[in-house]
């Protein structure tokens, strides 16, 4: 039995930090909003969680106000 992390699978975490790790969340979105966003990340070759960090990014900071 290994005591180390070794390969988990999956694809590599590409963002994230030591500090701010990134953290799994489970939310429920229309079908509509999801066929949406898969086309969007197909467009801006990325993923659906970058294009969801980047939109909650957006709120956070808008919200925050100046």
């Amino acid at each position: 039995m290994s005591t180390g992390r070794g390969n988990q699978g999956g694809r590599p975490r590409t963002q994230g930090s030591e500090d701010d790790p990134l953290v799994t969340v489970n939310l429920h979105v229309r079908k509509s909003q999801l066929a949406l966003l898969d086309e969007l990340a197909n467009v801006e070759r990325t993923s659906r969680a970058e294009l969801i960090r980047r939109a909650i990014d957006l709120l956070l900071t808008s919200l925050k106000g100046p």
